[in-house]
């Protein structure tokens, strides 16, 4: 869970104001509103266009559910109120597998090369840091999705495993790449 401060107020690289936040229940509907819009921007997820069915309800239990967990965090990203950027991350719940969780990112398109996605990472590893006990945070990313993987490099992950053939995109087959971060 969140605390106190979480809150952030940023500037990204073009000079909008960002506000990064957690999500709460009341966000559910901006939240599949933002999912919809991400679905028919990007290639990049694991899912077609509407294929993310969750109703309002499952998404406000879904958010209250990672907000009752001490391993789980959705952080938001705001630009004049609307939602432009989310990470979620979901920890593990059994001891032997408490210090790792893995996370998704998604970001609109029209602010992508824009540093959105560099600080919900930053602020979910901050928080990650500070529960004292995840120590290791992990995804999966298109092979394709070089930017991402970039930025997943910048910050020190590396990559520790493939999955081969394991999307099929317009067609083509993709490869996931799992990648790693040690948090000290």
């Amino acid at each position: 869970m969140g605390g106190p401060g979480l809150e952030q107020q940023l500037t990204d690289r073009h000079g909008r104001e960002i506000i990064l936040r957690e999500a709460e229940e009341g966000d559910a509907v901006p939240v599949l509103a933002f999912v919809r819009h991400v679905d028919r921007e990007s290639t990049f997820l694991s899912r077609e266009p509407g294929e993310f069915a969750a109703s309002e309800i499952q998404e406000r239990q879904h958010i209250s559910m990672l907000r009752g967990r001490t391993g789980s965090i959705m952080l938001l990203a705001l630009h004049d109120g609307e939602l432009v950027g989310a990470i979620d991350f979901s920890g593990g719940t059994r001891r032997r597998n408490v210090h790792a969780g893995e996370f998704g990112l998604s970001v609109r398109r029209p602010y992508w090369g824009a540093g959105i996605g560099g600080m919900l990472l930053d602020a979910m590893l901050v928080w990650a840091r500070g529960t004292g006990f995840i120590h290791k945070v992990r995804l999966r990313v298109q092979d394709r999705n070089v930017a991402a993987i970039a930025l997943y490099r910048s910050r020190g992950f590396e990559e520790e495993g493939r999955l081969a053939r394991e999307m099929r995109v317009d067609g083509e087959w993709v490869d996931l790449v799992m990648m790693g971060l040690w948090l000290p």
